[in-house]
C-alpha cells in the first residue's frame, strides 16, 4: 500500500509538474498574442503616422503647384489681355492706314499737279 501511496505521490507532483508547465507555457503565449497585438497596434500607427506625412506631402505639393499654375494663368492672361490691345491697336492703324494713304497720295497728286501747272504757266511765259 505504502508503494500505492508512492507511486500515486510521483503522480500527482508529476501532475503538478506538468500542471505549472503547462500554465507557464498559456501565460507565455497570452504574453506573446499580447506583445504580438502591441507590435501590430505599433505597426499600425507607424503606417498611420506614415501615410499621414505622405498626404501631407501630397496635400503641400497639390497646393504649390496649384500656385504656381495660378500664376502660371495669372500671366497668360495678362499676355492675352495685352495681345488683344496690341491687336485692337493695329486693326485701328490696319483701317486708319488706307485712309492715311489716300489722303498722301491725293496730297501728293495735287502737289505734282499744282507743280505741273505752274512750271508750264512759268514756261510758257518765258518763251
Amino acid at each position: 500500500m505504502k508503494l500505492h501511496i508512492e507511486n500515486i505521490e510521483s503522480k500527482f507532483e508529476y501532475y503538478n509538474k506538468i500542471k505549472k508547465e503547462n500554465k507557464y507555457l498559456n501565460e507565455k503565449i497570452k504574453k506573446l498574442k499580447d506583445s504580438k497585438k502591441e507590435n501590430e497596434i505599433i505597426i499600425l500607427k507607424t503606417e498611420n503616422k506614415n501615410l499621414k506625412d505622405i498626404i501631407n506631402e501630397k496635400e503641400l505639393d497639390i497646393i504649390k503647384n496649384e500656385n504656381d499654375f495660378s500664376k502660371k494663368i495669372s500671366e497668360l492672361n495678362k499676355k492675352l489681355l495685352y495681345y488683344e490691345d496690341i491687336l485692337k491697336y493695329q486693326s485701328s492703324k490696319i483701317s486708319m492706314e488706307p485712309v492715311q494713304d489716300k489722303s498722301v497720295k491725293i496730297i501728293l497728286m495735287n502737289f505734282i499737279f499744282i507743280s505741273y501747272f505752274y512750271l508750264t504757266i512759268i514756261y510758257n511765259k518765258g518763251i
